[in-house]
């Protein structure tokens, strides 16, 4: 488990300056499901949104752009498939 703050505050900062400022969250079409929020949990050292959840066992130096990008769109497949299988499709903006 990583309990490190440091580590935490650089993983959020990292995400935060990727993102643009703009908050945490996967934004839809849906009415009922226009955006669900994300976030990192030091406590699993995972990337989670809602009940969906993905390892982000990167060191430091290996956390770059692309690998905050591609482990977003990971979370966002997860999380979307969760809403599938649920019934829901979650469309998302062209």
């Amino acid at each position: 488990m990583y309990m490190n703050k440091r580590r935490t505050e650089f993983i959020n900062n990292a995400i935060y300056e990727f993102r643009g400022g703009m908050a945490r969250e996967f934004y839809f079409t849906n009415i009922d499901y226009p955006f669900i929020p994300y976030y990192y949990d030091p406590k699993d050292d995972s990337l989670h949104a809602e009940s969906v959840s993905i390892p982000f066992h990167y060191k430091e130096h290996e956390i770059t752009n692309r690998v905050i990008r591609d482990s977003l769109s990971k979370l966002k497949e997860k999380l979307k498939e969760d809403y599938r299988e649920r019934g829901i499709i979650l469309y998302e903006y062209d």
